[in-house]
């Protein structure tokens, strides 16, 4: 790979750029009507945290972030001159949460940028060392930047006038990242497509306050056209975050700025058309990130880390998924058991599927043999009369007791042999409106319609190869 090229000390100890953003309409504009909870301060002041107890340096982490003003904003409303409507309590007990989420980024100085600063054109500055202020240099060493906030798309022109009749769904759409205040550089946007971005209530133009898909491959380009070796890692965790991974998808835009060569790994919340999850993939990428440094060396490279990454994300959001299926079908016959301790068997089962698959994935063959248990009577037996056992239920009307009959702590899903005096206690499982579904095929529809983590790279960088370790490795300058 061309950066192996390069001498290993040289391409130790990551610059770390942690940008949190929000919308202009819920914490931009004035005080007086922006909203209680604030999306992306939280996230950064914590993930900032985990990045000082790996052993990166302060003067390593350039930090973007509303954090200052937040805290203003919410002892404004402590001091009883918030908002009419919210209970000053909330704000004092809202401020103290804040300050402590953020203890660490405070005892360092706070947010490096703060206020109006918190802008599109912060960042593009930032990434590409344009100073003053505390920005990321050009000495070669890896640049890992996180952006969290609201992601968005608007048409690429007026929607009254004519547009493409074919092509990719994306290409008549500008995606972009929000940002609570607006940047004072015109000229960034020269090569965006804003035509159908919608004005503000003042007339003043909405763009500046987005970060658009092509700026961002606008910026990577230049990085590379400075030093083409040196290592670029990306998190875009917002909703339809995932368009901003798309020129790497497109063959001629590659093969044009001959992308596969670019040591970029570059990863998202979401696929480019769907929205990402309360927390995306940021707690699961900083934890991951977090446990790097106490593991054997050379400890995983970007390509195994990512996997870990996602799968700490679909075990951290099992419940969303397990919910999502729970409102397409259900086990009428087991709602009718009122089970010992509240237990809820059909959960418990589905949720044991679910994560028993490779790298978070739900395991398909075991959802198969569940439904299949389920039908023949084996997960469930019944007989008449109350018994004295664990993990049984009563049944109403006639009577009598239900045992539920998986094996409790296996990694297997398997059935205890039963007393033959047991009758099989066969459940189906419907959709709300009482016909048959296969459980595999909810499943899956529910899978394919939740945000998943995605990922791009130069192919023929070899970045997929680098070792994490080395973005933490600060022992040599």
């Amino acid at each position: 790979p061309a950066w192996t090229r390069v001498g290993p000390m040289d391409r130790r100890g990551a610059y770390f750029v942690l940008v949190g953003g929000e919308a202009f309409e819920t914490q931009g504009g004035d005080p007086q009507r922006r909203e209680f909870l604030h999306t992306s301060v939280p996230f950064v002041s914590r993930g900032y945290a985990r990045l000082r107890e790996s052993g990166v340096p302060a003067d390593r982490i350039v930090t973007i972030v509303q954090l200052r003003e937040y805290l203003a904003q919410l002892a404004v409303g402590a001091s009883g001159q918030g908002p009419s409507g919210i209970p000053t309590r909330y704000y004092r007990a809202q401020l103290d949460a804040t300050e402590t989420d953020s203890a660490v980024l405070l005892r360092d100085g706070g947010p490096d940028w703060d206020y109006s600063d918190v802008n599109p054109g912060t960042v593009w500055s930032v990434l590409l060392g344009e100073g003053p202020g505390k920005v990321v240099p050009s000495d070669g060493r890896p640049v890992v930047f996180a952006i969290y906030s609201h992601g968005g798309s608007h048409p690429v022109g007026d929607r009254s006038g004519p547009s493409p009749a074919t092509g990719p769904a994306h290409a008549t759409e500008e995606y972009f990242v929000h940002f609570p205040h607006a940047t004072h550089r015109p000229e960034l946007y020269e090569a965006v497509a804003t035509h159908g971005v919608q004005g503000l209530e003042d007339g003043r133009k909405k763009q500046f306050y987005y970060l658009y898909a092509g700026q961002l491959q606008t910026i990577l380009q230049a990085l590379f056209l400075r030093d083409p070796d040196r290592p670029v890692v990306g998190l875009l965790n917002y909703c339809l975050s995932g368009a901003g991974l798309e020129f790497m998808r497109q063959d001629h835009v590659r093969r044009a700025l001959q992308a596969d060569l670019w040591p970029l790994y570059l990863m998202s919340a979401s696929q480019h058309g769907g929205d990402a999850l309360v927390g995306g993939v940021w707690e699961a990428f900083f934890d991951t990130l977090s446990r790097v440094r106490n593991r054997t060396m050379p400890g995983p490279t970007l390509g195994h880390f990512f996997t870990e990454v996602k799968a700490q994300y679909y075990h951290d959001n099992r419940y969303e998924l397990l919910n999502y299926i729970q409102s397409l079908c259900h086990v009428p016959r087991l709602a009718e058991v009122d089970f010992e301790g509240g237990a809820n068997p059909w959960h418990a089962d589905l949720e044991f599927c679910l994560q028993a698959g490779h790298d978070g994935a739900p395991n398909w063959e075991l959802l198969q043999q569940l439904e299949s248990a389920y039908h023949s009577g084996v997960a469930f037996r019944y007989t008449r009369g109350p018994v004295q056992l664990p993990h049984t239920g009563s049944v109403p009307g006639p009577g009598g007791t239900v045992l539920w009959c998986r094996e409790q702590g296996t990694e297997q899903l398997s059935w205890q042999a039963m007393d033959p005096e047991w009758d099989p206690y066969p459940v189906v499982i419907v959709a709300h409106n009482g016909s048959h579904v296969s459980l595999v095929a909810v499943v899956r529809a529910a899978w394919e319609a939740i945000a998943h983590p995605q990922q791009v790279h130069g192919a023929a960088s070899g970045i997929d190869g680098f070792h994490v370790a080395s973005l933490l490795r600060y022992d040599s300058g």
